[in-house]
């Protein structure tokens, strides 16, 4: 062993510094931690900001034709963000509608890259069943795309799997 690189062992230094396993060991968890409330932070920041949209255009849609459009050009505009973020944040929103419900489900809730294929599914209990597989299973969002594309059910086709509500699915697979 070269005298001059870190120690494997995970006993402290005599000056009470951590040797090199335990600091490295205390990086990754660190890390992680951070990297999964950075990715937590996303899904709530998009779904909270389709959700301000949605209750906008709601609120004032009656004034003219097409006036959801208007406004995601102009908040991209003004913004310097791009519009197709504000749809797609809008989409996932309207697709998620429940998701504020219960404030802990951004903490166990899938990543913004799992989000943005399960909005692209339109009939909502085949996004919550397959929201759902992708968190069982640890499916990463490529996986959940190859999945769907090869189920028996395509990813994107209507189909019945239950007669569960969107409220008691949602809530099983953030339980």
């Amino acid at each position: 062993m070269n005298p001059n690189s870190p120690s494997r062992s995970s006993q402290k230094t005599p000056m009470g510094v951590a040797t090199y396993a335990v600091l490295r060991r205390q990086v990754e968890e660190t890390l992680l931690l951070g990297q999964r409330k950075i990715e937590q932070a996303k899904v709530e920041t998009y779904w909270r900001t389709g959700q301000l949209i949605h209750e906008h255009i709601l609120h004032h849609d009656s004034r003219r034709e097409h006036y959801g459009k208007q406004v995601i050009e102009r908040l991209a505009k003004e913004l310097d963000v791009s519009d197709s973020v504000l749809w797609r944040c809008l989409r996932f929103a309207r697709s998620f509608k429940i998701l504020a419900a219960r404030q802990e489900s951004f903490v166990n809730s899938p990543s913004w890259t799992h989000f943005r294929e399960l909005i692209k599914v339109p009939d909502e209990k085949d996004r919550i069943e397959f929201m759902q597989r992708a968190q069982k299973t640890d499916w990463t969002s490529r996986e959940l795309v190859q999945k769907g594309k090869g189920a028996a059910v395509p990813f994107f086709a209507n189909s019945k799997h239950s007669n569960m509500t969107l409220t008691a699915i949602f809530l099983l697979a953030f339980a």
